[in-house]
């Protein structure tokens, strides 16, 4: 595979030049209207003309700043030098199924010309079941650095619910759906989140790593990376790098950070500065339905308004009533469970 080099720069000084430009003319149109515009009228506009200016400014004319942090790079380097120094202890991981082979290649060939070329790190591919001759010999093709095929057991894939109470869990997946939640009804797509949020690092092939890089079929990367980032994180003790954050959506995991706080609440876990940019603080009591708990003083208070405030709460206490229609109630006792969970457990 011949050696490419990258052809965009983001010149941090010719940018700044550009904006400096923009604002002193500006500021000079500005300035021959003074007679008309208050001196805060002229601060306003000059900053509403140059931050519409700016959004019309390409990618690599726009400056990149933070008040956390700053990038590894920026631009290229010398891919010749960086080619030359230590490797880290490091490789690609991909969940895929043989199905996905066509998806997991065209990820591996932008990958490939953009990155791996160059620096030559392992590809390991996971599965719940065991890759075919055709996988394994496309992507071993496109590899420049080797491949490794792993399998993952059941007990770290299945979700036990599934199998112990099959109508919660198909009750469960049916709401989502209802709700028109993207993937929200795929069981396999609750399986692959499940196994990445809590298994993957414990599968013997990971386990030998130090570090890892994430990738899904049909990705494409625009852009040479003509540094190792494995390295750059190791020198500058980072843990973990991603490429965008979406909000997420909370009704899919309404008790994910209830249990996630309980955990740090339990063994006193500091918080870093992370944890603010993950989430958003809310005080217990706070928000736009507040005047409707300006009494509550303790849980017992709350729970009181919580049971009155929701109706199919008494649907349990109606099964439990002789005479009850029992069989129109057990139609939608699972569902009926998934609404009311949130309220019977503990604060």
């Amino acid at each position: 595979m011949s050696t490419r080099y990258c052809t965009r720069t983001h010149n941090i000084n010719e940018a700044t030049e550009f904006s400096a430009e923009i604002e002193q003319d500006l500021v000079n149109i500005l300035q021959q209207q003074r007679k008309n515009i208050s001196k805060s009228q002229t601060s306003a506009i000059k900053l509403l003309l140059l931050d519409s200016s700016s959004k019309e400014l390409p990618m690599s004319r726009k400056i990149i700043s933070s008040s956390k942090d700053s990038v590894f790079s920026s631009g290229c380097r010398d891919v010749k030098l960086e080619m030359q120094k230590p490797r880290a202890n490091a490789a690609f991981v991909v969940l895929a199924r043989n199905s996905e082979a066509e998806g997991v290649v065209s990820s591996m060939k932008s990958l490939e010309r953009h990155f791996n070329q160059w620096f030559n790190y392992r590809w390991i591919f996971l599965n719940n079941e065991e890759f075919d001759d055709n996988f394994k010999s496309m992507v071993s093709e496109v590899s420049s650095g080797g491949v490794s095929f792993g399998y993952i057991s059941p007990e770290n894939w299945d979700i036990p619910d599934e199998k112990t109470d099959p109508i919660y869990f198909k009750a469960a997946l049916d709401s989502q759906g209802d709700r028109e939640i993207m993937y929200g009804p795929m069981g396999s797509y609750h399986k692959m989140c499940r196994f990445y949020s809590g298994y993957f690092f414990n599968h013997p092939l990971v386990q030998e790593l130090d570090w890892y890089w994430r990738v899904e079929p049909y990705v494409e990367f625009y852009c040479d990376l003509t540094y190792d980032p494995f390295v750059a994180m190791q020198e500058t003790g980072k843990k973990y790098g991603f490429t965008i954050a979406i909000k997420e959506l909370y009704n899919t995991v309404p008790n994910l950070f209830r249990y996630t706080r309980a955990f740090i609440n339990k063994y006193n876990i500091q918080l870093p500065d992370t944890w603010d940019f993950l989430s958003y603080q809310f005080d217990f009591y706070e928000g736009k339905n507040a005047n409707h708990y300006v009494g509550v003083r303790s849980e017992l208070d709350l729970w009181k308004i919580l049971q009155d405030r929701v109706p199919m709460y008494h649907a349990l206490d109606y099964l439990k009533q002789p005479g009850a229609d029992r069989e129109k109630l057990d139609q939608s006792n699972g569902q009926i469970r998934i609404f009311i969970m949130p309220l019977l457990v503990k604060f």
